[in-house]
This record gives structure tokens, C-alpha cells and sequence, in this order.
């Protein structure tokens, strides 16, 4: 996935509002995600409202006056659990200039915590391509960001306006101000293009239409309405006297009351208000889009209502306490909340609202007691106020929790002074404070979201010269969490890198000068010292003139991002190098069965030949070189298969300094004597379990590329010895495992390599000699044979100094005693031999010199053909090739076996170990033969097997 644009989306986490979001989330597509055309769309209800779009000509466009139901394809989307859909075409686009055709829309729904809020569109108006699934899978990751973030700042909005809502309400004292009030702030989250409040009269029989608004309008007005009976408020309204909230899609006149025509409207929703389970007022919105008001916006309008019923209920109360003479009564009872009098020593005097103590205690439990008394010590702030209210004269506030109601709540108090009394008001504000907290917690939301994604804002001020950096950007720089104000020469001092200021002067004075985003990797050196890899990104501002005035921007620490990038480059490079490998080695393997068949013929026919020539014999001389010929070729398969890990290993337990010492005295010869040899045994024994065939190869052909690098003499110097290796000096692909190990090192002192062949050094093919001077194979063999007995090997060289290799074997802490292998009898006997093979060439052969060793012999070309031949007869023993078409040498030898349990099995193959042990076969579980094979050896196997 790519990461530009999650870099890019970051800047989303700071947009102060859903519309500033949505601009800068389809500007980002375009830019950063490399769609053509796309389009925010915002779920209301079940209707869209477009916010913004990217326009054929690539411009940022306002679509909030565009607005559709969900259908079709996008409500497929909307209600599926598809990532996105695509709306097949032909579709069409104009831009006012031009119309252009174009095959597909893809929607994409905004889905977050189990909900669509709405729909992402992009399409290919601009290049007419076919859908890019790779891309919308991008899409689909950022739709659920953008989701995400915008989810957020709705509940943000959504706490910011209830907690206005319910403060503007505090003061107010009319119906009109209220409807007024509660129009203007709810219409940005709502959209209603129609509201209305009434109020139901004290005896229940009317509603009294307290306020209308016509809209949406930028100044809300709002104008009295008429009284209208119950019964006349519409049949259909008969739910919302039982306090049921209603909801109605394309309502007709008779529907809606008088005062509010129904006429053009596509749906609407009746919220009642309700206090003390009593149907006091009905709140109204409608909208000329059908199906504007779903379950969401329901809740919303829900707990507006919630807000405005203590209001409403207050009016009311003000309203009947005008009628009354009561003492206190005008100014107690138009307050919907506990109204108590105090001396100023806080004892109660008064309960002139007692129905509404019952929220905290009853009147006996009050009247002529202590608010301490009555509610512990914790209300002794509301004593202070009373004290200082009686004392000073003046209106004093203050905010305390209570438990009340079987719950924690939060109330609002004001005391008054009366003469040598005060009037305590007490209002819960219990919904408002969460309301606050809401707030609060949406805010932590996104300062968290910029804190994970390690991004700092910054503004830098032109005209002064000054930069201002948010807390976030202080964390990133390892500063306390305060905002600062600091100079761009003093941040380049105390946190640049001095290699990337004038690179960075020169992008800012470009960015600014150009009017184009500021897009650069600093080096930022944080408060400890510690150095990080930060972005910074910026957008130059302009005032009315066109003329600069700041560059706003974000930074983002993305180390762990470079440093996952070069761990991966890396690790591809290693895996590009290891299927490099593994192919050539699957290559080599098939090369190897041919072949080993050609030479297992050549080798025995040669070996025919030589034996029945006389020692005198012309051609003895050209005979011999063939047979040489062959067994180069033999060796050279050797060599493909060790490389590849594909030949047959016999590991035994070693001991390492014992197998320097049997070397020592044949590696003197093969490097001559113009090189210097030392071989340094180890005090110590180093046992290790490894064919030692494949440990002595290792030896020579390092010893041999020694000698190639120190063509004018030198010192060549074999030491033994032991290490520990952890994961870190393996590698993360590393075959091996992390452990104790014994060490060959072979060192020179030749001219050494440069690192671009150091590079290729172990790869198959490649040499640096002359034509006709090297195969390429020595150190590839070497590689794979180390591999294939689960070891490790490291390089260094250096160019006119020499090169050392060091080989890590696994060490061997409880060696076995291997067991002295008898001689094999002498070739030849009487016994009866089935052969099965399949190559003609190398059944001829092998059945040659079994007969001349005068074994009684039956053959067969196929494991069908010698099941045949078996049916009746002797067998003494079964020589099979493994691999065969239709039954192989595996399944021959059981068949036949289980009739003939004292039957040996000799297998023959000239496969290689991976494909030989797929078929179930190993060196310890049967004997095998390898190809190519001469005759002395196929008879010794033979003898040794009858001898059993």
C-alpha cells in the first residue's frame, strides 16, 4: 500500500470542520492517490448531500447544493458489506465546456464503527481507463480514514452545538427567542428546509404555533403562529399526543398544520417534547428531500428536544407564575429548577418549589437544616456562595456533583440576595456537562490520531519571520507540550541538520515565491539528541492581494518508515538473489539426470574396453583420455548439484582439526610450493556431523581459488576453530539457526576482490578468469554445499590485501563412534539378479557387467514389464532405477517384496536427492547407487548386498 497517501491524509486530522475535511479529502485523492474525478458525498438520512468534487478541468468544486436518494448501485453499497461498487457506464460528464463519455463510476461507502455514513465516488472522465482494482483497494483504506476523521468532527459538532444549544437557552424568557435560538443552531447539522415549535397549552387542548422558519436562510427569522385545537392538528398526528415521535415521507397539506405548508416537502419528523412524562411542545423539521431523517438525526433531534423541554417548561412555568401573587411565586416559579432560601449561615429558611427537591431529598430532611448537614461536607462551596451572596450583595455561581436520582449528577447553582436571606437556584446540568465532555473527548480524539501518526503542525508567520508550533509538534520535537513561538534561524540552530539548511532555505523561498506546496525530508535532531527522519509539508497563504503571508503546514517523523524501506529493500534483494538460486538449481537438477545417465554409459563401456585391451594396445591411450573426460564430467555434476543443495549427503560424526591434518599434506601439493601453507589446529576437539566428502570439496575449492589469487606466491592459512552466532549475524532469511558452530577460515594473501565481484562471488556461472580457465561452479558449490549441511558462510576482501572466508558449521557436542564398515567380498557369484531400467543404454550397460560377473540375470525395461518377469523364478535381489514412467522402483520393490521377504533391493538413480526423497527414499532407509557409477563400484554394492 502505498504511503504517500497516508502521509498526505494526515494533514485531515487538523481540518476544523466535516465541509474543510471533505475539500481537502478529494484534493488529496486526486493528488496523492491518482484518481481522476471524485466526488464526497454525506449521508443524510437515507438521502446524499454532495460537499466537494474534483471537476473534469481538475478543480476543487462545491457540490452542497446537490442532493439525490440512494438507489441502484450506491445503494447496494451503502447496505452491502462490498469494500466498493462499480456503476457500470456509459455515464457522462460536463463541466459547462465540454461533455465528455466515460465507462465507470466506482462508489465507495464511508463506513465507520459498523456504519455508512456516506459515499466516496471516483470514475475515468478525464482518461477514459479501465478500473484500476489495485487503486480502489487504496481507495477503500482511505475512505475509511477520511470515515473515521469525519465521524469525529460530526460528534464533535453534534456536542459543540447541544452544549451552545443548551447555554444560549439558559437566559432566555420567550417562546419566539427559544425557536429562534434552537433554528439557527440546529439547521447547519440538520438541513431542514422547514421548522417549526408549538407549544400545548396548560389544559391540553391547544397548541400554540410559538415559532416558524422558512429556510435554509443565513438570518433565521421567526414570526407567532396560531392556535390550533388537538383535534385539528391532523389525524395523522395522533402519535405525538402519546408521545411518539412521528415521521412522515412526502406529507400532503393535510398532513401538516396550518402555518407550515406541506406542499414541495419530501419528508418530515415530529419530535415530542416531553418533561415529567408530560407531552408539552412538539419540535418539527422537513425537508424537501424524501427520506432525510434516519435514525441518527432522529437521536440528534431527540436530545435537542431533551435540551430545549426544562426551557420550554421554564417559559411555561414563567408564564403561569405571572398569574400568581404568591410571594417569591412571579420569580419561582418561572424557574424549572430547585429553588430553595438560606440564611447566610446555609440553614434552610423556605422550600418554595418542594416538587422539585425531590430530586435530592425530601422537605423534612431540608427545611431548617444545614446543606452540609443535609448533604455532606462536599457542599460547602455552596455555604461560601450563600455567605458570599448576603454578604456582598451580588449573584454568585458555582458548579457542584450530587448524587440524585440513583446517579451521579451535575448542577448549576446561583445564590441572590434577599435582604438577610438568599434564593438558591439550582438547575441540573447534568446533559450539558456530557455534552461538554463529548466535546473534550472528540478533541483528545484527534490530537491522539496526530500523536500516533507522529505528525507536528507548524505555521510560519512571513511578514515577522516567527513560527508557531502546536503541542503535538513540540512532542515531536521532545519539548514540553506547550505551543511555541520560535524563529526559522533558531530552529534550524537548535534542531536542523547542518547539511539540510540551505537545501531547505531554498525549498522555502521556492515554495513561497512559486505559490507551490513545500514538500521536503529534514534531519531533525530532537531535545536528546536523538537524530529522526521527519517530512515537512506546506501550503503558502495569501492575503486578498495575491501577496504571501504564511506557510502552513504539517511534519511527520517517518524513521521507522525509512527504516522499514530499506529493510525491505533489502530483504527483496536477498529473495530476488534466492529465487535466482533456487531456479538455477532446478535447472541444474534436470541437467543432472540426463547426464549422469550419458556418463554412467560412457564411464562403463570405457571401463569395458580399457579392460579387454592388451597393455600395448594405440587406443588404450585414447580410451583413457575418454574415461578422464567422463569422470571431469562426472565432477562437474558434482559441482551443479552441491551448488543447488540437490546432491545425496551421508553425513558421519567428524572431527574437524583431524580432517585439516588428512588434508594438510594433499593441499601442499595442489597449491604448490610457491605458496606458503599453514594450517592452525584448535586446542580443543571440534566435533560436527557433516559428509565429509562435502567438508573436504568445501576445503579445496577454497584452497584451489586461493591459489588462483596468489598466481606470484603468497601465504594461504587454514584454521580451525569454533563461534556463536545469534539471529542478528544470520539475517532475518537466514536457512540457519542461531547457535554454536565450528569454524574453517581459509585466508590469503592475494590480490583480493573488488566489492562488485564480492557481490557475485557465490553466484553460479560467474568467474573472473579467462575463457576456458574456470566454470563459474567453484564458489557456488561451496555455497550450496554449506547450505545443505545447515551451515553459514562469510567473505571479506579487500582489493591488493587478500581475501578471508570463514565456514560455520554446526558443532557437535555428544560425537558417536561410527562403526568399521567390513570390506565387500570380491565381484561375482551364481545368484539371481532382476534388473529394471528404463534408459536402454544404462540397462545394457549394467547388465553387461553383472553378467560377466557371472550372476544369473533377468531384465526388464519398465516396473509394469518386471512385475511380469517376477511372476515366477528366483530373485535374489532386485536392482531398480527409482524414477520410471507408470510404477517406480519404490513401488516395484515393495510389491515384490512381500512375497519375497529375503529379497535384497539395490536402488540406482541419477536424479537428485530432492526428487529421490519425494519418493520416500533415503540412504539410511535403502541402499542407492548414485549415477554415474563404474563397474568396480556397481559389483561391490552388489556383493555387499548378497553378503548381508
Amino acid at each position: 500500500m502505498s504511503t504517500d497517501w497516508l502521509a498526505a491524509a494526515a494533514q485531515l486530522v487538523s481540518a476544523p470542520s466535516r465541509s474543510a475535511l471533505a475539500k481537502r479529502a478529494v484534493e488529496i485523492a486526486c493528488t496523492h492517490l491518482g484518481v481522476e474525478r471524485c466526488s464526497l458525498w454525506l449521508r443524510e438520512g437515507n438521502c446524499g448531500r454532495g460537499t466537494w468534487g474534483i471537476s473534469l478541468a481538475g478543480k476543487t468544486v462545491d457540490e452542497g447544493h446537490l442532493s439525490f436518494t440512494f438507489a441502484g448501485e450506491t445503494a447496494e453499497a451503502m447496505a452491502g458489506d462490498a469494500p466498493w461498487v462499480l456503476m457500470p457506464g456509459p455515464h457522462s460528464a460536463t463541466d459547462g465546456e465540454r461533455c465528455v463519455s466515460f465507462d465507470w463510476i466506482a462508489a465507495t461507502p464511508l463506513r465507520t464503527d459498523g456504519e455508512t455514513i456516506g459515499v466516496f465516488y471516483n470514475d475515468c472522465a478525464g482518461s477514459g481507463a479501465a478500473i484500476d482494482e489495485r487503486r480502489q483497494a487504496e481507495v477503500v483504506a482511505y475512505a475509511g480514514v477520511v470515515a473515521r476523521l469525519l465521524r469525529q468532527l460530526q460528534r464533535a459538532e453534534e456536542a459543540e452545538m447541544l452544549a451552545d444549544l443548551a447555554s444560549a437557552l439558559t437566559a432566555l424568557m420567550e417562546p419566539a427567542q427559544m425557536a429562534q435560538a434552537v433554528a439557527e443552531r440546529t439547521q447547519p447539522l440538520l438541513g431542514w428546509d422547514r421548522f417549526c415549535l408549538a407549544c400545548l397549552s396548560d389544559d391540553g387542548m391547544w397548541f400554540e404555533q410559538v415559532g416558524v422558519s422558512t429556510g435554509p436562510t443565513p438570518a433565521v427569522t421567526c414570526q407567532p403562529g396560531q392556535r390550533l385545537a388537538v383535534d385539528q392538528f391532523g389525524k395523522t398526528m395522533a402519535p405525538l399526543v402519546e408521545r411518539q415521535p412521528l415521521l412522515l415521507s412526502c406529507p400532503t397539506a393535510e398532513q401538516v398544520h396550518p402555518g407550515c405548508p406541506g406542499i414541495g416537502l419530501g419528508s418530515a419528523y415530529y419530535q415530542p417534547i416531553v418533561s415529567r412524562d408530560a407531552l408539552i411542545g412538539v419540535l418539527m423539521v422537513a425537508a424537501v428531500d424524501t427520506d432525510r431523517y434516519a435514525v441518527r438525526e432522529a437521536e440528534l433531534i431527540g436530545a435537542v428536544a431533551a435540551i430545549v423541554a426544562p426551557t420550554l417548561d421554564r417559559m411555561n412555568e414563567a408564564r403561569r407564575a405571572k398569574q400568581s401573587a404568591e410571594e417569591y411565586g412571579a420569580l419561582v416559579r418561572a424557574i424549572p429548577d430547585l429553588t430553595l432560601v438560606y440564611d447566610r449561615d446555609g440553614v434552610c429558611l423556605a422550600v418554595p418549589s418542594p416538587e422539585r427537591l425531590s430530586v435530592a431529598a425530601s422537605v423534612d430532611e431540608v427545611l431548617g437544616r444545614g446543606v452540609t448537614d443535609v448533604f455532606g461536607p462536599e457542599l460547602q462551596p455552596v455555604v461560601d456562595a450563600l455567605r458570599r451572596a448576603i454578604d456582598q450583595g451580588e449573584t454568585v455561581s458555582v458548579r457542584y456533583r450530587l448524587a440524585a436520582g440513583g446517579r451521579q449528577a451535575w448542577f448549576e447553582g446561583r445564590a441572590q440576595a434577599m435582604g438577610d436571606h438568599a434564593l438558591w437556584i439550582a438547575r441540573d446540568i447534568t446533559d450539558a456537562v456530557l455534552a461538554e465532555e463529548r466535546l473534550r473527548e472528540a478533541r483528545l480524539a484527534l490530537d491522539h490520531a496526530a500523536e500516533l501518526a507522529q505528525v507536528g503542525a507548524w505555521l510560519h508567520d512571513l511578514r515577522q519571520d516567527q513560527m508557531v508550533w502546536s503541542e503535538s509538534m513540540c512532542r515531536l520535537h521532545g519539548l514540553p507540550e506547550s505551543s511555541i513561538r520560535i524563529s526559522p534561524g533558531e530552529v534550524l540552530e537548535r534542531f536542523g541538520h547542518p547539511e539540510d539548511g540551505a537545501r531547505l532555505d531554498a525549498a522555502v523561498r521556492e515554495a513561497v515565491s512559486q505559490r507551490k506546496r513545500l514538500d521536503e525530508t529534514v534531519r531533525v535532531r530532537r531535545a536528546d539528541g536523538a537524530w529522526r527522519q521527519c517530512r515537512m509539508v506546506g501550503d503558502v497563504w495569501c492575503d486578498g492581494e495575491g501577496r504571501p503571508t504564511h506557510l502552513a503546514g504539517m511534519m511527520q517523523d517517518i524513521t521507522e518508515q525509512k527504516e522499514q524501506d530499506a529493510q525491505r529493500q533489502h530483504l527483496e534483494s536477498r529473495l530476488a538473489q534466492a529465487s535466482k538460486m533456487e531456479a538455477i538449481g532446478q535447472l541444474a537438477g534436470g541437467v543432472a539426470h540426463d547426464f549422469n545417465n550419458l556418463l554412467t554409459t560412457i564411464n562403463g563401456y570405457a571401463e569395458f574396453v580399457l579392460g579387454d585391451l592388451p597393455a600395448d594396445s594405440a587406443y588404450r591411450d585414447d580410451l583413457e583420455e575418454i574415461s578422464r573426460a567422463a569422470q571431469r564430467a562426472a565432477s562437474l555434476t558434482r559441482q551443479l548439484l552441491a551448488f543447488s543443495r540437490r546432491s545425496l549427503i551421508r553425513p558421519t560424526d567428524l572431527e574437524l582439526n583431524q580432517v585439516a591434518r588428512d588434508m594438510e599434506r594433499m593441499l601442499g601439493r595442489l597449491i604448490g610450493e610457491h605458496i606458503e601453507l599453514e594450517v592452525v589446529l584448535s586446542p580443543e576437539p571440534l566435533h560436527l556431523r557433516a559428509d565429509g566428502g562435502q567438508v573436504e570439496q568445501i576445503v579445496m575449492n577454497l584452497a584451489v581459488n586461493a591459489k588462483d589469487a596468489m598466481r606470484s606466491g603468497g601465504r594461504l592459512t587454514i584454521t580451525a576453530g569454533h563461534a556463536q552466532l545469534a539471529q542478528a549475524d544470520l539475517g532475518p532469511l537466514s536457512e540457519v539457526e542461531p547457535g554454536e558452530f565450528v569454524t574453517i577460515t581459509v585466508a590469503d594473501t592475494g590480490c583480493g576482490m573488488t566489492p562488485e565481484v564480492l557481490a557475485r562471488a557465490f553466484e553460479p556461472f560467474y568467474t573472473t578468469k579467462p575463457v576456458g580457465e574456470g566454470t563459474g561452479l567453484g564458489l557456488a558449490s561451496v555455497y550450496g554445499a554449506i547450505r545443505q549441511n545447515r551451515g553459514h558462510i562469510t567473505c571479506h576482501s579487500e582489493v591488493g590485501v587478500g581475501t578471508r572466508f570463514v565456514v560455520y558449521l554446526p558443532r557437535l557436542h555428544a560425537p558417536t563412534l561410527e562403526p568399521d564398515v567390513a570390506e565387500p567380498a570380491a565381484p561375482g557369484g551364481r545368484e539371481h539378479i532382476l534388473l529394471v531400467e528404463d534408459d536402454p543404454a544404462v540397462r545394457g550397460f549394467v547388465e553387461r557387467s553383472l553378467r560377466r560377473a557371472g550372476y544369473v540375470l533377468r531384465v526388464a525395461d519398465s516396473g509394469s514389464h518386471a512385475l511380469r518377469v517376477a511372476e515366477t523364478g528366483r530373485i535374489d535381489l532386485l536392482v531398480t532405477d527409482v524414477i520410471m514412467p507408470g510404477k517406480n522402483g519404490l513401488e516395484v520393490a515393495t510389491e515384490l517384496a512381500a512375497a519375497r521377504p529375503d529379497m535384497r533391493v539395490l536402488f540406482i538413480s541419477g536424479y537428485t536427492a530432492a526428487v529421490i526423497e519425494q519418493q520416500g527414499l533415503t540412504p539410511a532407509r535403502a541402499p542407492l547407487l548414485v549415477k554415474p557409477f563404474g563397474v568396480g563400484e556397481l559389483l561391490g554394492k552388489v556383493r555387499e548386498l548378497l553378503d548381508q
